[in-house]
């Protein structure tokens, strides 16, 4: 289960931990957080990985065990639903994704780090 919650300054995702399967909120202005059940270290990009796969079972009805970070957008849903997550995606985490750079989404793993690229981009805007 992964939720995201507030603006970017102070967004959370609620995601579960993959070492003890416990939920809790990870603050995406930290690279790096340890589960406060097991204690556990938890990337940035691990974390967004998780919500990103929870929003695709969601978004395509696909099994979210089977998305890993080298899964193909295209390979998992069509262009219409692609087009809803990156939406969603953008609403989530109070970013902007250019259209030019679009077609350069193509893997979970390169969504990952274009919105981590993003964050760290809006937090040096913000600071």
């Amino acid at each position: 289960m992964t939720t995201s919650n507030g603006s970017p300054k102070g967004m959370h995702l609620t995601i579960g931990c993959h070492h003890c399967d416990q939920v809790f909120d990870f603050l995406l202005v930290n690279q790096e957080q340890n589960c406060p059940h097991c204690g556990h270290s938890v990337t940035r990009l691990e974390a967004i990985e998780s919500f990103l796969r929870t929003a695709m079972a969601t978004t395509f009805s696909y099994d979210r065990n089977i998305i890993r970070g080298s899964s193909r957008l295209n390979e998992i849903g069509d262009s219409m639903g692609t087009i809803e997550l990156l939406m969603r995606l953008e609403q989530e985490f109070g970013i902007s994704i250019d259209h030019d750079d679009i077609e350069e989404l193509e893997t979970v793993a390169s969504v990952c780090s274009y919105i981590n690229q993003k964050i760290d981009t809006s937090r040096r805007h913000c600071a």
